[in-house]
């Protein structure tokens, strides 16, 4: 194995670090917690990891999955002791990632978007959302990040811990989680749109959302907007997290209010255009399709009217996929010809973004 030496000095580094803390005396609270290897409800910290004698890692070892499952196991055992030291500890989200995601080589195998792969049981989907809408932000960081190593493909997980982080006042720490999740994305393309054996999918719509929002940040410097269109996008960006986070507060109204003053105030129809994407986005954020339809009509005649597809296509395949989103998430009136004509349009444009409509 080519890169064998600077993998076997990264491991001993942390080997040596993970030797060190093992060495300190462990309190009878942690002994309790590591005998149990799951927690009995999801609102209760990540189990400890049962203590274990340090094996060191030998150089001259020639089975590279061995010698790659002893590094991955003993970083993950770093990862959950500097989690011990300070929960909110940015490198410990890192390591748990690495931990998980490193040896993850391809996406399973599929059947019309179903794997084989067992789904979490409904009650810890459950009890993560609950955390999630009574804002129980310690809590949910701990139900989620510890069961990231049993659920390789939930990504659900991820957003539910960049979420808590963020409202925890660590932005650091999120957007570590977030860049991480990124680049595991970017490796195995078309994980969002797979799902467990019993059809739980490994994103929900929210996470979605949420992936297409990271998608669009990590993106955003590459385009060819002008200056000026570049920050009308960051301050409608800005806005929409905003008024997300009053939604949390129980102040939709009044955040729904502010924005669609920016609507109606806006100075030209493209930054109207900007607007009005950016309150859809909104709408299907915090769960309000039905008040969303009117306005993803409007997008759809905004984008026919000034031929949008043909002179900013970048920006009218994120306005489209939004419309598609919206138009799936309605209910009783669901106009499946009208979602083929959006989907075709994401097609011609962008067959890669319309992949994760199929």
């Amino acid at each position: 194995m080519e890169e064998a030496p600077l993998l076997f000095s990264m491991i001993s580094t942390i080997a040596s670090l993970v030797e060190a803390i093992e060495e300190k005396p462990a309190t009878p609270e942690a002994a309790t917690e590591g005998s149990n290897k799951e927690a009995t409800a999801p609102s209760q910290a990540p189990p400890a990891q049962p203590a274990r004698p340090f094996v060191a890692v030998d150089p001259a070892e020639t089975d590279t999955d061995k010698l790659l499952n002893q590094g991955l196991e003993i970083v993950g055992r770093a990862a959950t002791l500097l989690t011990q030291q300070d929960p909110l500890n940015m490198l410990s989200f890192r390591l748990n990632r690495i931990a998980a995601w490193t040896a993850v080589a391809s996406l399973p195998p599929a059947t019309a978007g179903k794997t084989l792969i067992p789904a979490p049981d409904g009650q810890i989907i459950s009890a993560l959302d609950n955390l999630y809408q009574s804002r129980s932000w310690l809590d949910l960081l701990d139900a989620a990040e510890s069961r990231v190593r049993q659920f390789l493909f939930w990504l659900d997980l991820s957003r539910y811990v960049t979420e808590a982080l963020k409202q925890l006042g660590r932005q650091d720490s999120s957007e570590a989680v977030a860049a991480e999740t990124c680049q595991y994305l970017k490796r195995l393309p078309g994980m969002e749109r797979l799902a467990f054996e019993n059809g739980t999918p490994f994103a929900n719509e929210e996470t979605r959302i949420w992936i297409n929002s990271l998608n669009r940040q990590m993106s955003s410097g590459g385009g060819a907007a002008t200056g000026d269109e570049t920050d009308i996008r960051q301050v409608v960006e800005k806005q929409v997290e905003e008024a997300a986070k009053a939604s949390r507060d129980n102040n939709l109204p009044a955040a729904l209010g502010a924005f669609t003053d920016k609507l109606n105030h806006a100075p030209s129809a493209r930054e109207r255009f900007i607007w009005q994407f950016g309150l859809c986005r909104l709408l299907l954020q915090v769960k309000q399709p039905r008040l969303a339809a009117p306005h993803l009509k409007e997008l759809l005649q905004t984008l026919d009217t000034y031929r949008m597809e043909q002179w900013e296509p970048d920006l009218a395949v994120a306005a489209l996929s939004t419309v598609l989103t919206g138009l799936r998430l309605q209910t009783g009136q669901s106009d499946e010809s009208l979602q083929e004509t959006v989907l075709n349009r994401i097609t011609t444009l962008d067959p890669v973004r319309a992949m994760e409509f199929v």
